[in-house]
């Protein structure tokens, strides 16, 4: 009885904050923001109103590039979402994009709160989902670059890490599923990130072998990500082949992977971030904390501060030249991975 009156309170105070964020989102006068969030507006729109016609997946729309399959190139998750929230809207675009947010809010929090009521820390769980959305990158995701699906990806991505961890160390089936779904949802929203947040769970396994001296459970774990990879191959595959990579040159590719890179310095001083918004920012706290972790955590907990410590390394310029001698290096935007 105790833990279901626990629900009904986190239920009401995150709903009740996200209609706080919601109110504050429509009053100030600059919503939507960010500099492609008039694109996923104008897609979650397009969506809607074809589902109202009877087509239930939109292909073609001439009214984008001078005509575009939307459907075929671009991850659907999003533009779906929008759809459903600018119904919740009465067909408003605008306050469908408000009711997003309100979205992104509650789910980032409850997944949180899932992570704490699996390691019996509801209220520590409740608390930083609660603060989960006001973190600075998410923040910058969802309002400066205006990147709705970026945005949609970071409220399940501490969870799936969660499934990762568990099913490493208890080979529950349970969180293998949890952990193949979670992943094809991130694919969905979108395909390059996925293909860089998979990289650093390659990453996180590895140095949990090296560190833990056991593989554990890492085979079933990679082939997990690669049947999330396939389980969305009907949208995956045209995507890849035809719309994110096709036409790409690989002097234009490299001058842009070029551009994801830059000095340490930027990334870990909060003034230049305050000072400079299209900076990506790693963050000093996050930084220290994983130098912390890596001399003073459990050998089972030590992974994961190596993992963030290796691609914070990895941002930097100093990176640039090696990761691009790798083959298929000129896709690693290592920013991104911030």
């Amino acid at each position: 009885m105790k833990r279901a009156a626990r629900i009904i309170v986190t239920i009401i105070i995150y709903e009740i904050l996200a209609l706080l964020i919601m109110i504050f989102v429509s009053q100030n006068g600059l919503y939507p923001s960010g500099s492609d969030v008039m694109y996923h507006v104008y897609r979650g729109d397009y969506v809607y109103h074809s589902l109202l016609n009877g087509n239930l997946w939109p292909l073609y729309n001439p009214m984008w590039y001078n005509g575009v399959e939307l459907m075929r190139y671009w991850p659907p998750a999003a533009a779906y979402l929008m759809a459903g929230c600018q119904a919740m809207a009465t067909g408003n675009a605008f306050y469908g994009y408000v009711v997003f947010v309100g979205l992104i809010f509650s789910l980032g929090a409850f997944s949180w709160a899932i992570i704490g009521v699996k390691h019996n820390r509801t209220g520590l769980g409740v608390f930083i989902g609660a603060l989960w959305f006001f973190m600075p990158n998410n923040l910058y995701a969802l309002f400066g670059e205006g990147n709705l699906p970026r945005a949609l990806i970071r409220t399940v991505l501490a969870l799936f890490m969660m499934l990762v961890y568990d099913y490493l160390q208890s080979g529950r089936m349970g969180s293998m599923a949890g952990m193949i779904i979670s992943f094809a949802f991130i694919v969905l929203c979108h395909a390059g990130y996925a293909g860089m947040i998979a990289i650093s769970v390659l990453l996180f396994l590895i140095t949990y072998r090296v560190i833990c001296g056991t593989q554990g459970r890492a085979i079933d774990i990679i082939f997990g990500l690669i049947l999330s990879f396939m389980a969305d191959g009907l949208y995956l595959y045209p995507s890849v082949k035809g719309g994110m990579v096709s036409g790409d040159s690989g002097s234009n590719t490299s001058s842009v992977m070029k551009g994801f890179f830059h000095s340490g310095l930027y990334s870990l001083n909060p003034l230049a971030r305050l000072s400079s918004t299209t900076m990506f920012y790693f963050g000093l706290a996050a930084f220290l904390l994983a130098l912390f972790g890596i001399i003073a955590a459990q050998k089972k907990a030590m992974p994961g501060f190596w993992t963030a410590f290796i691609n914070s390394a990895g941002t930097t310029s100093y990176a640039y030249p090696l990761l691009k001698a790798l083959p298929g290096g000129q896709y690693l935007w290592m920013l991104r991975f911030i």
